[in-house]
């Protein structure tokens, strides 16, 4: 309880001293400044190249009430939780709805394929399968173990060669690993601050040039990094609002450079680092202007539109961003609420 009221009072004295500037901007050099809102100590970064962001449009703009986890599939189609509509939507390419599935309490969606949408219901505890053909959409099967499978699945990653499913559950500090054709295979991680140990993961994204898996490990204010197998490898970051560090880690998403972007719902930005977990740099300030960002939740890589796209649940949207020249970041955006324990207690 103390921490949460820490955590309620810091983020008051953001507010109130207006952290952030309309476009955001980072600092790749050879020492980047940190702390929100610029000044405090300097970290050494990455020789890694960390290219401008820019603002291409805002997406789905005026019929999402909030904007939750997000995926994009092969082709480009997205899709995106609205946890206070009590909806996922599909989305054509260019941001229009194709279609939307009500869902009592939508936590987590992935594209198995382009027609194949998976769903996690915190609700009922589940993983559905949909199949998606123009602009509807029909529920096929659930993942192995059906209702109550999941405490609350609150991220979904899909291997694009093996095409396993990795399913994050956040009460339960565990990842579940499932086959393409649903049955369940084997789960890895436990409770707690050790190597290998989660405390309520929120996210998680696959290196599909390593084969690594990434998870943010919300509680321990860190990265978990595993082998495709589940098997240990490494962790990076540590609590705190200085650069590299982190408060709440949301999303995770890496890019074809193999770059890692790990949402901060509290910080209002994105923080970056290598594969190794060398700070590169950040996108975003916080904030509800255009170009800051208010409490985002998740991130990923459009490949097929060359742009990366981030959740804003307070301004129901989604931003996205071009990489453009290296050296700049100019990130532009909007943000997203807190998770919530079943018993309505903000992580």
């Amino acid at each position: 309880m103390a921490r949460a009221i820490g955590y309620v009072v810091l983020f008051t004295l953001l507010v109130a001293a207006g952290c952030g500037q309309a476009e955001g901007q980072l600092g790749h050099s050879e020492k980047a400044m940190g702390g929100i809102g610029g000044g405090g100590s300097s970290y050494p970064v990455s020789k890694l190249d960390l290219p401008r962001f820019r603002s291409i449009r805002d997406v789905a703009e005026g019929y999402l009430k909030s904007a939750g986890r997000l995926d994009v599939s092969p082709s480009g189609f997205l899709a995106v939780t609205d946890p206070m509509a009590h909806r996922v939507f599909v989305l054509w390419p260019d941001g229009r709805v194709r279609l939307s599935i009500p869902v009592h309490e939508p936590l987590a969606c992935a594209f198995l394929t382009d027609e194949y949408l998976l769903v996690g219901d915190g609700a009922w505890g589940d993983v559905r399968v949909y199949r998606l053909l123009g602009e509807k959409a029909f529920f096929k099967t659930r993942l192995q173990g059906g209702i109550g499978q999941f405490a609350r699945p609150g991220d979904i990653a899909v291997d694009r060669v093996s095409r396993r499913i990795y399913v994050v559950d956040s009460e339960a500090d565990s990842v579940s690993v499932f086959a393409p054709a649903g049955n369940f295979l084997f789960s890895f991680g436990q409770g707690g601050s050790g190597p290998g140990m989660l405390d309520f993961p929120t996210g998680i994204a696959l290196d599909g040039s390593t084969r690594e898996v990434y998870v943010s490990d919300h509680d321990n204010a860190r990265v978990v990094v595993f082998d495709r197998d589940g098997n240990y490898l490494r962790s990076f970051g540590s609590y705190g609002s200085d650069v590299g560090q982190l408060n709440r880690p949301q999303g995770i998403a890496i890019d074809g450079r193999g770059r890692v972007f790990v949402v901060d719902a509290f910080q209002g930005r994105l923080q970056v680092f290598d594969r190794k977990g060398a700070f590169v740099g950040y996108v975003g300030t916080f904030g509800r202007a255009r170009g800051q960002l208010y409490t985002p939740s998740d991130v990923a890589m459009d490949k097929a539109a060359g742009r990366m796209l981030v959740t804003s649940n307070g301004t129901g949207k989604l931003v996205a961003f071009e990489a453009g020249i290296p050296h700049l970041v100019r990130p532009y955006g909007g943000l997203l609420v807190m998770p919530m324990r079943k018993d309505g207690e903000r992580r």
